[in-house]
């Protein structure tokens, strides 16, 4: 019998457990597990069966997949056969799958999140940072992708597809062309050209016989510059296409043609040879090309680059002929005909064109660009002048605005003009033999010119004024255009009352007219009107929501950003008076009366900025579509256009005004809270309750899509760093990314930088490129509008805001006159 004692039963204690590990040597430290990333759904065999299914759970989630790809309208039935699958089994992965994405179609956002989310929890072996992707099929990645798609978020779309590709087989699988063709586009989409270009090579593989495909490879070797390879491939289609191409491909052809020839044209840059193989090209395939403007401008490019200026000006005229409006056809064939410095030889060749184009605009207005006797410019710009006079045209001043707007010429063309009206003008006093009638309108037709001339000097008492005295003379009020002007007026002025009032009696004029109703909505939103705003705008719009009284879902859906963003601004204007309200109040439940106002104000304020750059992104997804369509359809070349400007999308001026916007917003966020923490029940200002009133006239969703319309996440905001990092540092890096040297706004982002913490390597280079910039402006010498951000003093005044020294020493802006300064110590 053995005298050994028996193990005890049941867990060891403590104790215990630290005596033996001590006894081993083993420290008691070492005792802990050091598991950053728990398993939370462990691999075993239970879980394991329950995450694949049985046999009857597949089927029946087959059946629920090919109606799905027959007739996805079929929702119900769909969702029957899965929710037969997740009654007897809940974690089943591809059932959960499939209803988070038929419920992502029907819009039921939240339901479909929920069962998303559960799917990937119970994938077996799976940590909280990482799936376990080697038990995820095929079938269950390309569920994913699809769950993804309908998101609209390409990355992850990418990403799941490129997975369920690779994992049944790759381009080995000729059953992936479909798949393939998806991935093509996402990769288009998301500039992923290497990968675009190894995705193409395998579809044309599996399917040679679409142009497209060659088309599409040709386009992945030009996006990779493999230009040389690219118009190899789009020859040797030609060559096998060649006699079989059909009438209903005849457009496809012919813009497929014009796209290899673009491709051999930046193939030769400047190579005489190459020049003559791609004028060779050009006009052998003259009968299959679409594009017969095209053609011509082509054509004369190549002559310019070879030097043939005498077939260059035959062509050029032949363009004038087509369009003799087109400013860049003259400014061209002054090039061609050598004449470019002779102004003698260049007043002579607008004459001649002006008899035979009389209502050619360029014919008329060149010659104000070279003649530089000053007699000679009054003379001409007094003919100019009185051709639109004469005719009753009010835009003449329009029509001469680049000249007033280059730095070199706008003081003497500003000096001209006004001389020659209030001499007219004198002309029109004394000449009492002249029709009243005649003579009215053409004093009217001057004073409106006058008026617009002096509000560009910013006389704003002269310009209002002269349009008075035009709607003087005006008695029965036919024309709007000197109430609109008048308007314009008192708005720079900042009288926006009594602009509105203005507009609105236009308005009232023509009821149906859609610009004066845009026009006077504009108007009171600058006026802080926005309820009456809204009701103008939604006389035009559908209102036909059942969560929404007003047409604000309606210009969400348009993507009307002229809107959105006057609205934004009206709320962040009115967000700050009752900030400055609050500042000045001493009542404790006044107080907190004016601080729930502002409240709102603030966050619908940063919903509808939110709005306006979801309306980008839009813009920027938009262009997935194109993609294939582009393609199909051999419309190469606007796809290329497509891209250019879409890389560039986030330095469009209306998205560089939101991103001001939202940072004059978040710049103030911070003192509102500090006034608030003072409160006795600061609590008492975040407890708000809407009525479903008050909801219907600020919703722009279904509740499911957004179920905070007065935007109460944004409440526990109050850090600066915290602000900009959630509401603008998504925002400014996509502008930061794009954005040249050139045209970068530094004053804004400077500020923003500094704000984001973003170190000092950043702001460095920041200035770097500024002071570049600014050496280069000092280089050249003359000045115009776009250079006068480029100064010394705002370079110094960064240098100081950076060492945190640009508002001590009495350096505010009271004592500066620079604007960019001034807006610098506004952001401060």
């Amino acid at each position: 019998m053995s005298h050994r004692r028996k193990a005890p039963s049941g867990p060891i204690p403590a104790k215990l457990k630290a005596a033996l590990a001590a006894k081993k040597g083993i420290s008691k430290e070492s005792t802990k597990t050091e598991n950053q990333d728990p398993i939370i759904y462990p691999m075993t065999q239970s879980n394991l069966n329950a995450f694949e299914g049985n046999a009857k759970e597949i089927d029946l989630l087959n059946q629920a997949i090919k109606i799905m790809n027959t007739d996805p309208k079929q929702t119900k039935k769909i969702l029957k056969l899965v929710d037969t699958n997740l009654k007897k089994n809940g974690v089943h992965f591809n059932s959960l799958l499939l209803k988070a994405l038929v419920n992502q179609k029907n819009d039921n956002v939240l339901e479909a999140k929920a069962n998303f989310q559960k799917a990937l929890s119970k994938v077996p072996g799976s940590t909280k940072n990482n799936l376990n992707l080697n038990i995820i099929t095929a079938m269950s990645c390309q569920l994913i992708s699809s769950y993804y798609k309908e998101c609209e978020d390409y990355e992850n779309n990418y990403v799941w597809l490129k997975r369920a590709y690779m994992k049944s087989g790759g381009h080995q699988n000729m059953g992936n062309s479909m798949m393939l063709n998806q991935l093509c586009l996402l990769a288009a989409q998301l500039r992923k050209y290497p990968e675009l270009l190894e995705f193409r090579e395998h579809y044309l593989a599996a399917k040679p016989g679409f142009r497209a495909n060659w088309t599409g490879f040709a386009l992945a070797l030009d996006l990779n510059n493999n230009t040389k390879s690219a118009v190899e491939k789009l020859s040797q289609f030609e060559e096998a296409a060649e006699g079989k191409i059909t009438e209903k491909e005849a457009f496809e052809n012919g813009e497929c043609i014009f796209y290899k020839n673009d491709l051999m044209l930046k193939l030769a840059k400047n190579d005489e040879t190459k020049l003559h193989e791609v004028l060779k090209n050009l006009e052998e395939k003259k009968k299959l090309l679409n594009d017969k403007l095209g053609y011509l401008e082509r054509k004369a490019e190549i002559y310019v680059r070879l030097g043939d200026m005498t077939n260059a000006t035959k062509v050029y005229r032949k363009l004038i002929h087509r369009n003799p409006d087109n400013f860049k056809y003259f400014k061209m064939l002054e090039i061609t005909l050598g004449i470019k410095d002779d102004n003698a030889l260049k007043y002579k060749m607008y004459s001649n064109l002006l008899k035979k184009y009389p209502l050619s605009e360029p014919c008329r207005f060149m010659p104000l660009t070279f003649i530089e006797e000053d007699s000679e410019l009054k003379a001409y710009l007094k003919f100019y002048l009185d051709l639109y006079w004469a005719k009753g045209v009010f835009v003449s001043f329009q029509l001469l605005k680049p000249l007033f707007r280059n730095l070199k010429l706008s003081m003497k063309f500003q000096k001209l003009a006004e001389e020659i009206c209030l001499q007219r003008l004198k002309s029109l006093q004394e000449n009492v033999k002249n029709d009243t009638q005649s003579k009215s309108k053409l004093e009217s037709i001057i004073r409106y010119f006058l008026s617009n001339l002096y509000l560009f000097q910013r006389n704003y008492d002269a310009a209002l004024n002269e349009i008075q005295q035009c709607q003087y003379l005006d008695a029965e009020s036919k024309v709007l255009e000197f109430e609109l002007f008048q308007a314009r007026i008192l708005k720079h002025m900042n009288e926006f009352k009594k602009a509105c009032e203005l507009m609105e009696i236009a308005r009232q004029k023509d009821n149906k007219d859609r610009f004066l109703n845009n026009k006077s909505c504009k108007y009171h939103l600058r006026a802080n009107d926005i309820n009456k705003a809204v009701e103008l705008i939604s006389m035009f719009t559908k209102n036909d929501t059942s969560y929404c009284d007003t047409g604000i879902t309606d210009l969400h859906s348009v993507q009307n950003t002229w809107f959105l963003s006057e609205q934004a601004e009206a709320y962040s204007r009115l967000f700050e008076i009752e900030l400055n309200k609050l500042k000045t109040s001493e009542d404790e439940t006044e107080r907190i009366k004016i601080a729930k106002c502002a409240l709102q104000y603030k966050n619908l304020a940063v919903k509808r900025f939110e709005a306006v750059f979801r309306i980008y992104g839009i813009y920027k997804n938009d262009q997935h579509d194109f993609n294939s369509y582009a393609l199909r359809r051999g419309t190469v070349q606007p796809l290329m256009h497509l891209i250019k400007w879409v890389d560039k999308i986030h330095t469009l001026p209306v998205y560089r005004r939101i991103l001001k916007g939202m940072t004059t917003l978040v710049k103030k966020v911070p003192e509102f809270h500090q006034i608030v923490d003072t409160f006795k029940s600061p609590e008492k200002v975040f407890l708000i309750n809407h009525s479903p009133k008050e909801i219907k006239q600020v919703a722009v969703s279904a509740p499911e899509v957004d179920d905070d319309p007065f935007g109460h996440k944004y409440d526990t905001l109050k850090n600066l760093k915290k602000i900009a990092d959630v509401l603008i540092r998504p925002y400014f890096e996509k502008y930061d990314m794009e954005v040249s040297k050139r045209n970068r706004d530094y004053v804004l982002s400077l500020v923003i930088n500094k704000w984001l913490e973003n170190g000092d390597e950043t702001q460095n280079k920041l200035l770097n490129n500024y002071e570049e910039i600014l050496n280069k402006v000092h280089e050249n010498g003359s000045l115009n509008f776009e250079n006068l951000s480029f100064n010394d003093d705002l370079l110094s005044s960064m240098k100081r805001y950076l060492k945190d020294e640009l508002t001590k020493d009495g350096f505010n802006g009271d004592n500066i006159n620079n604007v960019l300064i001034k807006e610098l110590i506004a952001f401060i």
